[in-house]
């Protein structure tokens, strides 16, 4: 096939991990033999460049519809569409074949379903623009589906229940498909033995990684957590496990994938709690490489829970008893062995990408 592919944000030379979850999908494409152009609306000026042999064009209208009626395509793929790229398409190419992925923000209240933090009148001010923000969502989305009708895939049921009650609509021609974890870079790496290392990767940049939650669970603990990460929450973090007596160390950081499989392969086990997840791509990540992770019970990541997945209740997250527990009773072999083969079966990379190529396929027929 000749795919066009829409997303806002794509990895460059400057920011390599912008998108990364729209890359990692092209790259596959391209491999298996479909031609793939990434394209991505922009007001700040009209460029094209090269990231991992993956040709990419940012620009504004004008300069994006030339580009894609000059390279031709035969389905356009876009992931967590923003109202601008929707009305784009249909000013455009209303005649189109459209798939749309579903990731979270794109299809969710930005007001009433993300949380908040920072000072009351910040908050105020940032509830305000998300409300005028979910308003252009549910208008563009509304017509969008009226005048395509394109195919929509979310990551999880949760997902599509949660976007159908904001949206008001009934999704016609939607389907499930996880974002796929790559078995050949997240390689399994059996642990043994007693926990000793202990590891949380989270970006200090929202309250919905509920960093906080980490942090006040290794309050007086025998046990040190690790959390690798930046963000302008950051310095509440550090002053909260100042306040707390956490036995937490902070490793300001950001991983690629590769670098993140290593870093997996050096602990024992991951603590990463959450306010919010379609799916918990990362804890999935973490799964794979064999890495058993005690999480949070809530909905959007119950789907993608494995038999090395421990769930806890965010107003009870208490991990202690459950980590002296597992060192007693030599399970951690175990639980890592069962992570990476209920993971293998769930989001391998070769079972996913087969699915999203057979959708789009269908699409065409």
């Amino acid at each position: 096939m000749n795919i066009a592919i829409m997303s806002e944000l794509y990895p460059s030379e400057e920011n390599i991990y912008a998108g990364v979850y729209v890359h990692s999908r092209v790259v596959e494409y391209i491999m298996l033999g479909h031609k793939c152009y990434v394209y991505s609306l922009s007001f700040n000026g009209n460029c094209s460049y090269t990231f991992d042999n993956v040709q990419v064009y940012q620009g504004n209208e004008e300069f994006l519809n030339n580009c894609m009626k000059k390279n031709e395509f035969d389905i356009i793929v876009m992931h967590a569409p923003n109202p601008d790229e929707k009305y784009f398409i249909m000013k455009y190419f209303n005649s189109s074949k459209v798939i749309c992925w579903i990731h979270g923000l794109d299809a969710l209240s930005g007001a009433f379903t993300y949380p908040y933090v920072g000072y009351k009148v910040s908050n105020i001010i940032r509830f305000l623009f998300r409300l005028k923000e979910d308003y252009r969502k549910i208008k563009s989305w509304k017509k969008f589906l009226k005048v395509l009708k394109p195919k929509i895939v979310v990551v999880s049921e949760w997902m599509k229940i949660e976007a159908e009650k904001f949206l008001k609509i009934k999704f016609e021609k939607v389907i499930k498909i996880p974002n796929h974890v790559d078995e050949d870079i997240f390689k399994f790496s059996q642990k043994k033995g007693k926990i000793k290392k202990i590891l949380c990767v989270r970006p200090h940049s929202s309250s919905k990684y509920a960093i906080d939650i980490a942090i006040n669970s290794f309050n007086d603990s025998p046990y040190t957590l690790d959390i690798y990460g930046k963000g302008h929450l950051l310095g509440f973090h550090k002053l909260l496990a100042e306040k707390n007596n956490s036995n937490v160390r902070f490793i300001e950081n950001f991983f690629n994938k590769n670098e993140l499989a290593e870093l997996f392969s050096k602990y024992d086990i991951a603590i990463m709690p959450t306010r919010l997840d379609s799916q918990g791509v990362m804890v999935c990540e973490m799964n794979m490489s064999g890495l058993p992770v005690i999480t949070s019970d809530i909905l959007g990541n119950k789907e993608y829970e494995t038999r090395g997945t421990m769930r806890l209740r965010n107003d009870k997250f208490e991990i202690v008893d459950i980590l002296n527990n597992i060192n007693e009773n030599f399970q951690l072999e175990e639980l890592s062995k069962f992570a990476n083969e209920d993971m293998l079966k769930i989001a391998s990379k070769k079972i996913i990408i087969k699915q999203e190529l057979n959708a789009m396929e269908k699409l065409l027929k």
